[in-house]
């Protein structure tokens, strides 16, 4: 036994031994150790938010978009004692690395993240482990734009179309690029509303398909997100609205019991044969009979539509068939039942509310309806009309009885009640019943034969509008219906055929007219007669057409203010050290409100200690920042500060910007910036020989980058077939919707990276112009160099490439522009006849408008030519003066036929 377990003793020892060497033996070597990522994307935009929608980082370090926690895989237990790290970054202007690994995001860029691995007993490197970071920004604005440089915005486009949106961006600091990446994040995702109704939007190009079943208004706009992953926006594109109008059927209008209009979809010369048959359901099948048609004509003033008229009345809720010679037939569902409204006028041709008082009465008419169908007749049939007045007249100056209304004197308002009742009654009632009534007013005259008054607009104010600040002057306007043309615009005092526009007051208690203005005493409506005015034989006759009800709200008052920047990135050397914030202020009606006062303080000491380099300047709105004079305040001259401010404007509303200060890095961590100046907007016509008046030009301007910041501008070269390229030099080309403009642009700024587009100059002289004293005037015409459209810059660099250099494109960007040779609008006519053909009268007859809103008053001359009684206008041409001398020429399209008066 002894022997036995002497052995059993030998062979647990051993056993033990051999345990406890196992972890040795089981080492990893750290070249078998990894990263938990091998690459990351990580953002440097002041709003980023992280993958939970958070903007802070209270769910946690590492959702944070700005962040990321580098660790290593496999790590044994003894890793401290027998390994030692170290974490870097090649280049941490892009991003650094702490010592734990945690990497934070610092400019836009990629860099290498490193972790060297040292063997601790022998010095020597083990591994390097690596991982890739791509730094990127949010973006921060973005626009849309169709790549054929048409304008869709407002147009109509036809079924089958495809529109190509480009998408363009810019981050914070307001570098824009179209280039995927460039500055900001790749996620862009098309949105079109409605949804699912025809319109589709490719989400990898943005490509627009307007499929054969759309029809009616869309809207395509493009949002801007970190990812995939992450699902707040960070900017919105301008939205893009169009109309589609598919091919229309047949549509239905029932005006009455016997007529009804069809609608073609578009205008004819002739009408084919109509016919009309009456669907009659039996329990077996659906007997068809024909309905008699009366007339079937073309409408007077809308040749798309026809006017139907039948022997027989429609029967009500059945259904009809009509056929139309070309088209598909067309089922609609008549209306013939019971009244459900009634229509109270003082006229029989038109809707009137105007009275004329003295000592007879004046009828009264009224219409009833079926929804919108006129069932006059066939309702008289079967009821009766009852009318009677609201309120009694205890001074015996109103009645109503028998149809008819007396007044015994002007501006008086009267509610009459209309009630129908039918002949059949239930339950001891009427078995249909409708009720409805009108406010009469009494007047002087009888209103005239003009159509009637559409709208009302406010003008002095905002145009059309039926509503005033309290305390603002407002000039009022009718728009008028003619009996034929379009519906006129007249102000107040403003001429209408052979007469004039004049406003009455009803409510003197509330506000009254002085001059063309109108004058509220308090807050409140106020009522107003549109009267007619003319003079016939030196006899004044005032004629009503119309009402007008304008309300006096509230006095225009201060209620917010924005800055036109909320973040800014500054660099801390001159020349580069100063930025504006431009401060706005709105009224309590989203007008421009005064800013009064504006007071700057800081949010943390910092800050406050930074105040010398804030001012907010006499020039009205706007905050100066110097970047220098706050870096020196700070006792200490920093690399980086962020300082954040408070601006408190008219004494009331407080916000805050925030402003992070940058001082240039190190050698080799320059970059090349270009940015653009001038795009996005109308470059209207002017020339160059006057100061005052100086040539609308945009710009492409080379900036040397570093840190973030401008450090300076950057040389460049016009690149041409021609050109012998250096190593090291910059080149540029301008292309203009893809043509080679290089040759056309304006460099005699070029020393400082500066290229220049430039729309028109003046050329040859202009004479003989006439203008409306009769004087001649001498001038210059104005030549369009560079017109409006998408112009992309390509900034280049000279690179070695064996025994010669060669042009390598560095990067690019682009501006739209659209050039405005139109100064004017349409010309507005304000008379049907002219006395004379000259071409002051003419013009006269004529109200143009310049783009500033203000009537055209530049020299001009009339292109026109005088038939059998009638002139015909065909265009006015202004010769607006530009500079001292020199005038532009515009031309207004007019195309219209005046009666020259016998």
């Amino acid at each position: 036994m002894r022997s036995f377990s002497k052995k059993l003793a030998f062979v647990l020892a051993a056993a033990m031994v051999l345990t406890g060497f196992a972890p040795a033996a089981q080492a990893k070597a750290a070249d078998d150790f990894s990263l938990n990522r091998t690459s990351y994307i990580l953002y440097t935009s002041t709003e980023s938010v992280n993958h939970h929608g958070s903007e802070t980082l209270a769910d946690g370090l590492y959702g944070n978009v700005e962040k990321f926690d580098f660790n290593l895989k496999n790590a044994p237990a003894n890793w401290a004692t027998a390994y030692s790290y170290k974490w870097a970054s090649s280049k941490e202007a892009v991003a650094t690395v702490a010592t734990g690994g945690l990497v934070t995001a610092k400019s836009v860029g990629v860099t290498e993240i490193s972790c060297t691995i040292t063997d601790k007993a022998t010095g020597n490197v083990a591994a390097t482990l690596k991982a890739t970071v791509t730094v990127k920004a949010n973006a921060a604005d973005l626009e849309i734009e169709a790549a054929d440089g048409e304008e869709y915005d407002g147009a109509e486009v036809a079924p089958g179309t495809k529109i190509d949106f480009n998408r363009t961006m810019a981050d914070q600091d307001g570098n824009w690029s179209n280039i995927k990446g460039k500055y900001v994040t790749d996620e862009i995702r098309w949105v079109v509303t409605p949804a699912d109704k025809g319109v589709t939007v490719d989400q990898s190009n943005g490509v627009v398909t307007v499929g054969d079943d759309a029809d009616g208004e869309y809207t395509v706009y493009a949002e801007a997100y970190q990812s995939k992953m992450y699902n707040a926006t960070t900017a919105t594109s301008n939205k893009v609205t169009f109309t589609v109008n598919a091919e229309k059927e047949l549509e239905i209008e029932q005006t009455a019991v016997t007529k009804f209009t069809i609608d073609l979809g578009a205008a004819v010369e002739s009408v084919g044969d109509v016919t009309v048959t009456r669907l009659y359901p039996t329990a077996t099948a659906v007997y068809e009979y024909p309905m008699g048609v009366a007339s079937a004509t073309l409408n007077k003033d809308d040749k798309s539509k026809v006017d139907v008229v039948l022997f027989n009345n429609l029967a009500d809720n059945t259904k009809y068939i009509v056929t139309v010679a070309g088209y598909e037939p067309k089922e609609f569902t008549a209306q013939a039942g019971n009244p459900d409204s009634i229509v109270l006028s003082a006229s029989a041709t038109e809707v009137s509310p105007f009275v004329q008082y003295g000592p007879n009465p004046v009828a009264l008419y009224y219409r009833l309806y079926d929804g919108t169908v006129d069932v006059t007749d066939l309702a008289l049939s079967k009821g009766t009309v009852l009318l009677s007045t609201e309120s009694f007249s205890q001074e015996g100056k109103y009645f109503v009885s028998n149809n008819q209304i007396w007044f015994a004197e002007e501006n008086i308002d009267v509610t009459v009640v209309a009630e129908y009742q039918s002949n059949e009654y239930k339950d001891g009632k009427p078995a249909v019943y409708v009720k409805d009534s009108a406010m009469f007013t009494s007047v002087s005259a009888p209103a005239t034969v003009i159509d009637k008054v559409e709208a009302y607009t406010l003008t002095g104010w905002q145009s059309a509008k039926t509503y005033v600040p309290f305390g603002e002057p407002a000039v009022l306007g009718a728009k008028i219906k003619l009996s034929a043309g379009d519906p006129v615009t007249v102000e107040n005092g403003g001429n209408l055929l052979d007469g004039t526009v004049l406003f009455e007051s009803v409510t003197t208690d509330v506000a009254v007219m002085e001059g063309t203005n109108v004058v509220f005493f308090k807050q409140g409506v106020a009522k107003f007669i549109v009267n007619y005015v003319t003079v016939v034989n030196g006899q004044q006759n005032v004629l009503p057409i119309g009402t007008a009800v304008v309300e006096a709200r509230d006095a225009k008052a201060f209620k917010d203010f924005k800055l036109s920047t909320t973040a800014l990135t500054m660099g801390a050397d001159t020349p580069y050290d100063e930025e504006t914030i431009t401060v706005t202020a709105e009224d309590n009606y989203g007008g421009a409100a005064a800013v009064n006062t504006v007071v700057v303080t800081g949010a943390d000491a910092n800050a406050t200690a930074a105040l010398a380099g804030v001012d907010y300047t006499t020039e009205v709105g706007k905050i100066t920042l110097n970047a220098t004079t706050m870096i020196n305040a700070l006792n200490g001259n920093p690399a980086t500060a962020q300082l954040t401010f408070k601006v408190k404007v008219n004494d009331k509303i407080e916000k805050t910007f925030t402003v992070l200060i940058k001082k240039p890095g190190v050698v080799g961590t320059e970059y090349i910036n270009i940015v653009t100046d001038g795009f996005g907007k109308d470059v209207a016509r002017t020339v160059a020989s006057d100061a005052a008046k100086a040539e609308k030009t945009a710009s492409f301007t080379v900036f040397k980058m570093s840190n973030g910041v401008k450090v300076g501008v950057q040389d460049i070269v016009p690149y041409t077939s021609t050109t012998v390229v250096t190593t090291g030099d910059y080149y540029f080309k301008v292309l203009k919707d893809g043509v080679d403009v290089t040759n056309k642009v304006d460099i005699s700024n070029i020393a400082n990276g500066v290229v220049t587009l430039k729309f028109s100059k003046a050329t040859t002289a202009l004479a003989n112009v006439v203008d409306n004293t009769g004087a001649t005037v001498n001038g210059t015409k104005v030549e369009y160099n560079l017109e409006g459209g998408n112009y992309v810059f390509t900034l280049y660099q000279g690179m070695a490439a064996g025994d010669k250099a060669v042009a390598i494109q560095r990067n690019s960007a682009v501006g739209s522009v659209t050039c405005n040779k139109g100064a004017y609008g349409n010309a507005v006519r304000k008379v049907d006849t002219v006395p004379a053909t000259d071409a002051k009268t003419i013009r006269d007859a004529f109200t143009v408008k310049n783009t500033k809103g203000e009537n055209a008053t530049a020299p001009f001359s009339v292109d026109s030519t005088v038939a059998g009684g009638y002139v015909n206008v065909k265009s006015i041409t202004f010769y607006d003066e530009v500079a001292t001398g020199v005038y532009a020429p515009y031309t207004v399209n007019v195309g219209v036929t005046l009666k020259v008066q016998p």
